[in-house]
Order: structure tokens, then C-alpha cells, then sequence
């Protein structure tokens, strides 16, 4: 089993609710962004994101982590050719553009993509 299969395998335990009753606030505000090696990020995202692909030049990679599991990941890239055109005095190598986020359907954030699969 991968690292982030193991991963995946915990946070289905992590969440539930204790006494079996339910928790009364978002877990949204218990999250925590971290940097993570790009490899465990690649190998979640390639596994759980409907592309299924990670694009060339995706780096930094952070993890998504409640409770100090992992529960997602995003990764930032060079973004299109002219983004940078948005910012007054901005030049490419300053702007970054958000290339892949996938969470957990185990968080429960409603509304968290902007469609139902």
C-alpha cells in the first residue's frame, strides 16, 4: 500500500464523530496547509483528482491535514502565458497560479466543487 493510500486508509477513521454523535462546527476551521514533498502530493492527486494527472511544472505541492492527517492536496504552477498582465509591475517568474486542489469527500465541506459527480 503507498504512503498516501495508508494515508487515505486513517483519515476514513480520524473524522468520525466521537460517541457517535455529530460535531457541531466545520472542520474547515480545524484545517492546516503544509508544504509536502511533491511526490505524495503527485501520487494523491494523480489517484483522487477527476484529471487524474498532475501538470508538468506543478511545484510547491502543500497537503491539506485536519488532525494531522492528510485529507488533500493542492499544487501551484507557472500559470497562462500572459497572467501576470493583471498585476501592475508584476513579471511571470512573480505570479503563481493554483494547477491542481483535491480534498477528502470524508471533510464534509459542502459546496467545496463548484458541480455534483
Amino acid at each position: 500500500m503507498s504512503d498516501a493510500a495508508m494515508v487515505q486508509e486513517e483519515a476514513r477513521v480520524a473524522i468520525r464523530p466521537r460517541n457517535g454523535g455529530s460535531e457541531p462546527t466545520s472542520p474547515l476551521q480545524r484545517l492546516q496547509i503544509s508544504p509536502v514533498p511533491i511526490k505524495i502530493a503527485k501520487e494523491l492527486l494523480v489517484r483522487e483528482h477527476y484529471l487524474h494527472s498532475l501538470p508538468g511544472g506543478a511545484m510547491p505541492a502543500f497537503g491539506v491535514f485536519l488532525d494531522g492527517r492528510l485529507f488533500g492536496a493542492l499544487t501551484l504552477g507557472a500559470g497562462s502565458f500572459n497572467s501576470h498582465l493583471l498585476v501592475a509591475g508584476a513579471v511571470a517568474s512573480d505570479c503563481l497560479t493554483l494547477t491542481r486542489l483535491w480534498l477528502s469527500d470524508h471533510l464534509r465541506i459542502v459546496n467545496q466543487e463548484c458541480w455534483e459527480s
